[in-house]
């Protein structure tokens, strides 16, 4: 049975780390019985970069909204005085 919907990480003999999706599927002969296998590893590190950017940037925007209210609160306040 093929395996789908895993993510891993390989570690190369430099000791860097590439993310990756692997696809493996067993290959059977006309009788069904089982002869071999494929497996297609697909490298998303630019997927992986681009999702911690987003994070980050979420991160960011919420605690600017988190606090916008308190910095329009003191703004509001100083001009009534």
């Amino acid at each position: 049975m093929p395996v789908r919907g895993y993510q891993a990480v390989a570690e190369r003999p430099d000791g860097t780390r590439v993310p990756f999706v692997p696809y493996p599927t067993p290959l059977f002969d006309h009788a069904g019985e089982f002869v071999g296998a494929v497996n297609v590893l697909v490298d998303i590190s630019e997927l992986k970069t681009s999702e911690q950017r987003i994070t980050e940037s979420d991160t960011r925007f919420r605690e600017i909204f988190k606090n916008a209210g308190v910095a329009v609160w003191e703004q509001l306040r100083l001009h009534r005085r």
